[in-house]
């Protein structure tokens, strides 16, 4: 059952573990997975492991067995396990990441990981995970923070050194065209930036094929990728991005300098660890980045509006606020509001009535309505967990 080393010792994996054959490990799924999904009724699963060691690591050495000696037959085995598993519940199957170039297609997703090569810190090229991956599966964030970070991370210590560090983690996702990461680091606020800023970009962008990537210069010029590693223009990390479908993503992995760019029709001005992205339709807007000095964040979708004023009244073209605020866009023109920690936002929409919810969602009575050059505002009520406006 136990894969050989070349000396034939048994070899070992996880604490406690040895590793199975990897000829075995397949016939082990072949008859497990559907007995599982029997009892469990899964739409999908997490392959642990499978992607985060190469597979030369696995290579069984026993002669009794069909490929010894070959990662080859390790491969197959595992892109074996995948398909088995993908059958079995008749949906998709993730895995963890780190050697997860090879296996992409095979797998759906993974952690979008890659700690050797430590993108915290190292340059930002994107173009193989974007030209190679990205078309095969959907990748997400850039791991966890942890994996982003290293083991030993340390977000910081004060809220604004970790907002710093959520930020370059997001900017890195969306740089390198992943699906977004739920980040509670640092708290609940995090999480609510982490979906609210990615989830609707990313669901243009992971569905299609980058077709332009670009690198700006110190001067704003956008080089392509020969010239960008030509010049070192590349280690600057400030990357955009055109998909086929016309979604379009700057991002600025620089952490010192700004960036100043005209990209596709647009001037931008973004921070380091700033971002934004937006669709050839005009139906998502997001950026992240720092109008008056000061870091905001603003997305308008047609599933949500979403600004977060970190602390500062801001104001954009759809959403006002000083800290969290979320506008769900509803059927039959309604709208729920939820005000994250009673911060006053105010969103570019009609509503005559509103009434206060719980977080169980039943009904506390109605909430005033005030509008205030052009944004409609709810007049808190207590205990309320948001707001149905119509």
């Amino acid at each position: 059952m136990i894969t050989r080393l070349p000396d034939n010792q048994l070899e070992g994996a996880w604490a406690r573990c040895y590793a199975p054959k990897p000829a075995r490990a397949v016939e082990y799924c072949e008859m497990l997975a559907p007995r599982m999904q029997e009892k469990y009724h899964f739409s999908t699963a997490y392959c642990d492991v499978h992607t985060a060691v190469a597979p030369w690591d696995r290579v069984d050495y026993d002669y009794r067995v069909p490929g010894a000696g070959t990662f080859a037959a390790v491969f197959y085995s595992f892109g074996e396990i995948m398909f088995h598993q993908k059958a079995a519940w008749d949906g998709p199957v993730y895995s963890e990441g780190n050697r997860h170039f090879l296996y992409c297609g095979l797998t759906d997703g993974n952690y979008g990981q890659d700690q050797q090569y430590k993108p915290a810190t190292s340059p930002w090229l994107v173009d193989f995970d974007l030209r190679k991956i990205h078309d095969l599966c959907c990748n997400f964030g850039m791991g966890n923070p942890g994996m982003f970070y290293g083991s030993s991370y340390n977000l910081g210590s004060t809220r604004e050194e970790i907002d710093v560090s959520i930020d370059r983690f997001l900017a890195a996702t969306v740089a390198f065209g992943h699906t977004g990461f739920l980040t509670y680091e640092g708290g609940e606020h995090n999480a609510l930036r982490s979906y609210y800023m990615l989830q609707q970009l990313h669901s243009s962008y992971a569905l299609s094929s980058a077709e332009e990537i670009r690198y700006a210069n110190a001067d704003g010029d956008l080089l392509n990728t020969s010239a960008a590693v030509a010049t070192g223009a590349y280690k600057r990390s400030q990357v955009v991005t055109r998909y086929a479908n016309g979604c379009v993503t700057v991002v600025n992995g620089d952490p010192d300098e700004r960036m100043i760019v005209e990209a596709y029709g647009r001037k931008l001005e973004l921070p380091p660890n700033g971002y934004a992205g937006w669709t050839s339709d005009g139906s998502i807007e997001v950026i992240s980045s720092d109008p008056d000095g000061h870091r905001c964040d603003y997305a308008a979708t047609p599933a949500y509006i979403y600004v977060d004023g970190r602390g500062k009244p801001m104001r954009f073209e759809k959403a006002a606020g000083n800290g969290i605020g979320i506008c769900r866009i509803l059927d039959d023109g309604k709208y729920e509001i939820i005000l994250y920690e009673d911060a006053e936002c105010g969103f570019a929409i009609n509503a005559e009535k509103a009434t206060a919810l719980d977080e169980d969602r039943n009904e506390l009575g109605p909430a005033g309505i005030r509008v205030n050059e052009g944004f409609t505002y709810v007049v808190p009520v207590e205990g309320a967990f948001s707001y149905i406006l119509e």
